[in-house]
């Protein structure tokens, strides 16, 4: 028996904990025949080169048509650096071909078994490489997000690797199951606004809803009011204070003078070569 046979018989015998990086290639389905051989060509060159420096025995892929799914059996952080890599390689590709490659990324850290298909190649099953489909679904195009334990994950590993990564929100799917994800932004890149979901969203008190010259007078109200209470105080106490003087013959101490109060007084090389 092969030495690369007992490998994967070796990798069939276990459940594996693994990050599973899904990528799908936007309108593919739309194209023509000749478009799609284009695209899938590219997107291949710019796969084998993002995964060159990951040992064959610590990674399966998938090819899935329009686009692929890899499970990194290894260090979860490879298949941060293959994603960002790959999104790089994607933005220069819409810059630079007509038309060029707009893909979905999605990087998931769950449970996956692995199986032959009919073909006798390694096949990976189990909620692990759904949700990742799910996490790359909820994406835009050259977009990656991440799941919730991926993130947990890698937050952890280094304070550099937690910079890149900014919450988008909460995502439903069609099952109405909720996924927490996250924008994995490459470095120097721009962060991204979060996205306030629709639970998160609060209505506003009716006294602020109105808008143009009503809201500006609701909103100085309040000041005007407090601004009189401070005169009407200020005047009772001058007239307790003269009714003093009268009544006593008297002169008014003075208040002292209050003086014022003191005053107080990328480092990952991998990274680095991303950028």
């Amino acid at each position: 028996m092969l030495a690369s046979e007992m490998a994967n018989l070796d990798k069939m015998d276990r459940t594996w904990l693994c990050s599973v990086l899904f990528m799908d290639i936007a309108q593919y389905s739309s194209q023509s025949v000749e478009l799609q051989m284009k695209w899938k060509q590219r997107f291949n060159r710019y796969l084998a080169k993002a995964i060159q420096d990951v040992p064959g025995t610590e990674r399966v892929i998938l090819d899935t048509g329009d686009g692929a799914a890899i499970c990194f059996l290894g260090a979860p952080e490879a298949a941060m650096f293959a994603a960002l890599q790959l999104c790089r390689a994607f933005v220069l590709d819409e810059q630079e071909q007509q038309p060029g490659l707009r893909v979905r990324l999605g990087i998931n850290l769950g449970s996956v078994k692995l199986i032959k298909d009919i073909n006798g190649a390694l096949n990976a099953i189990r909620d692990g490489i759904n949700a990742g489909q799910r996490i790359m679904s909820f994406a835009s195009a050259n977009q990656i997000l991440v799941s919730q334990s991926f993130f947990e994950v890698l937050s952890r590993l280094s304070d550099d690797y937690k910079r890149l990564f900014q919450l988008k929100g909460v995502e439903t799917d069609k099952q109405v199951r909720e996924y927490t994800v996250y924008h994995l932004v490459p470095p120097g890149a721009e962060k991204r606004e979060p996205v306030i979901t629709n639970s998160e969203r609060q209505t506003p008190p009716p006294s602020q809803l109105a808008t143009g010259a009503g809201a500006g007078k609701n909103q100085s109200a309040p000041r005007n009011r407090s601004m009189f209470r401070v005169a009407g105080g200020v005047a009772l106490v001058a007239l307790a204070a003269a009714g003093a003087w009268r009544f006593h013959e008297s002169a008014i101490p003075a208040t002292p003078a209050l003086s014022p109060a003191p005053l107080g007084a990328c480092r990952d090389e991998k990274l680095t070569r991303i950028c």
